[in-house]
């Protein structure tokens, strides 16, 4: 697993659809946010009694010393009677709390003696297969520590984690484990990382589970403890939740001929178009319905278009027609007329002598009193987006 650390995020994206005609705004915004903690009592604070002496963890409510093992946790707080056990001032240091009013402190490295403590508990509820949690826990080196074990994992369980009547390592391996740690022996670091959970993760361990042969470990310039140790305060385990969100806007109509370029690109994510095509980019000449499924991690997203194509011609006239009274081509009009908010043609013989001058969109020159031959047009128009547009041309009486 990749040591990060991880905070409220929020991730936006802009994905853009572009073509020659029309231009998609696609909007993919991922929320991740933390849900409940699933570790009880994660800072320690609920006891059933302040600590008189060390080696009490055994008075921290839902947490416990690891069954069948002789390693046993130390459990600090501002109310024990014994300053051993107090806070900030106690037999292993001083630091005050990273939050309220007390912590634990355990053995990572025992000096070749392969020494270790841990503390276990039972989560609020499993761990979902395939979800993706972040876990994280505040940690101090003690001042009484001359080495400083960079070695601290977390392993989860199904079961409840067992011993093996001595205070060695345990035989198992941590999902989660550190590759170092910060040696500064005041205030408190943080450690985390995200984990995809294998699935009913019902327990957590703490602690050390190479053997010292195995630790990296490093010698510090003050302490006297050849061992080493180390404060641990607010242990959190917490659901990212994660809303991903695309909109692909209204469907939407375009011109034949014209080709649509449906732009997902999203950072490390992962695509599945309509098509089954699972790049970034997916470019269509055809009408049809169209969806992604853009995935982040853990977070999946979906929406659909309705992309529909059109005779895009605004205005198209016959080059002739017959104004024979037969009901069928008698009269000059169009034969497409798209998008016009106006028009004015006027029709003029060979000579250029204006004949005909009309506002009708729909034309309806008849041609009575004008013998067989060729006159010419020119229709001025303003289409719906409120352009100027000029065409001319010629039409063909036939009698």
């Amino acid at each position: 697993m990749l040591l990060v650390s991880i905070g409220n995020r929020t991730n936006t994206v802009l994905v853009i659809w572009k073509t020659s005609l029309l231009i998609f705004f696609v909007l993919v915004v991922c929320y991740s946010s933390y849900s409940q903690n699933l570790v009880p009592n994660g800072s320690f604070e609920l006891k059933s009694a302040c600590p008189t002496y060390a080696f009490q963890a055994n008075k921290i409510i839902s947490w416990y010393d690891l069954p069948m093992h002789q390693g046993t946790v130390d459990y600090f707080d501002v109310c024990a009677t014994n300053v051993i056990a107090q806070v900030p001032v106690n037999y292993m240091g001083s630091e005050i709390a990273a939050s309220g009013n007390s912590y634990i402190g355990l053995i990572t490295y025992g000096a070749n003696t392969n020494n270790r403590e841990y503390l276990e508990t039972k989560l609020v509820s499993p761990m979902t297969a395939g979800v993706e949690y972040v876990v994280s826990f505040k940690y101090s080196v003690a001042e009484e520590c001359k080495n400083a074990c960079a070695n601290f994992g977390v392993y989860f369980s199904t079961t409840q984690a067992q011993g093996t009547y001595n205070n060695g390592p345990i035989p198992v391996s941590a999902q989660l484990s550190t590759l170092s740690i910060d040696t500064n022996k005041s205030g408190w670091s943080t450690i985390s990382w995200n984990y995809i959970a294998a699935g009913g993760e019902e327990y957590v361990t703490l602690g050390n589970f190479l053997d010292d042969v195995n630790s990296t470990v490093q010698v510090l310039n003050a302490g006297s403890g050849s061992y080493g140790y180390i404060y641990i305060d607010d242990v959190s385990i917490e659901q990212i939740k994660c809303t991903l969100q695309v909109n692909l806007g209204n469907d939407s109509s375009l011109c034949f001929g014209k080709t649509l370029i449906l732009d997902a690109s999203t950072k490390d994510a992962q695509y599945l178009w309509s098509d089954n095509s699972t790049d970034s980019i997916l470019t269509t000449g055809s009408e049809g319905n169209y969806w992604v499924k853009v995935t982040v991690g853990n977070c999946e997203a979906f929406d659909t278009v309705t992309i529909k194509f059109l005779n895009c011609a605004v205005l198209k006239l016959p080059n002739v027609f017959t104004p024979n009274n037969d009901g069928f081509n008698d009269y000059f009009s169009p034969i497409v007329s798209n998008q016009i908010a106006s028009m004015r043609t006027t029709i003029y013989d060979r000579w250029g002598v204006k004949l005909y001058e009309t506002d009708n969109p729909l034309i309806e020159w008849d041609g009575q009193n004008h013998s067989a031959g060729t006159y010419f047009w020119v229709v001025n128009y303003i289409n719906l987006e409120g352009v100027n547009k000029t065409l001319n041309g010629c039409v063909t009486i036939i009698r």
